[in-house]
């Protein structure tokens, strides 16, 4: 399981500021560690945002990763 969650806030106004969180969760693909699915949700809030976006997006996704050392 990994989360990670960040907020940037601006240096000027601390009342416009960015949020991030990701969590996710990683199965292994097959009988090693070579391969892993990686299942998660991401959530992105800025304070402030561009006129006709939301404040808040939500992206759920599926990622295939491949670890070497």
């Amino acid at each position: 399981m990994n989360n990670l969650v960040t907020y940037n806030p601006s240096f000027e106004d601390f009342g416009n500021f960015r949020v991030y969180h990701d969590s996710s969760l990683d199965l292994p693909v097959g009988t090693g560690e070579f391969w892993k699915l990686r299942i998660g949700v991401s959530n992105d809030y800025n304070s402030e945002p561009v006129p006709g976006l939301k404040e808040m997006g939500t992206t759920y996704y599926t990622r295939l990763l491949l670890s070497w050392k």
